[in-house]
């Protein structure tokens, strides 16, 4: 699913529709494709787009996904993350720093140590 559709990838597809509640799929959120989400307590789904995304998100992009997961952590998928950075100040640093780890990684140099 995700090398098909991988918003730089070449695709016939559109108007797609991943159905999980799995957020691991908001990373493929693009054009024409929106995840459907089981409502938690049944009845229906939620839907999830790429708006949705960056609106959660500092305006970032549902590709920054993963790097979000990198700083942040994920229990779930056992990813530790970095011991201090919760999911707003992730998405905050990279949203300030260029939208990716290894962006981040380059501004450390002039970063405040707060």
């Amino acid at each position: 699913v995700g090398l098909e559709l991988h918003p730089e990838q070449p695709s016939g597809h559109q108007g797609v529709v991943v159905v999980s509640p799995d957020k691991d799929f908001r990373q493929l959120l693009g054009p024409g494709v929106v995840q459907l989400k089981p409502n938690a307590r049944g009845g229906g789904f939620a839907q999830y787009t790429a708006d949705d995304f960056r609106e959660e998100h500092l305006g970032l992009s549902p590709r920054a996904f993963a790097d979000l997961m990198a700083l942040a952590g994920d229990k779930v998928d056992d990813i530790p993350g970095v011991p201090g950075i919760g999911p707003k100040t992730a998405a905050k640093l990279l949203a300030e720093n260029g939208g990716s780890v290894e962006a981040l990684l380059e501004a450390v140099p002039r970063l405040k140590n707060k």
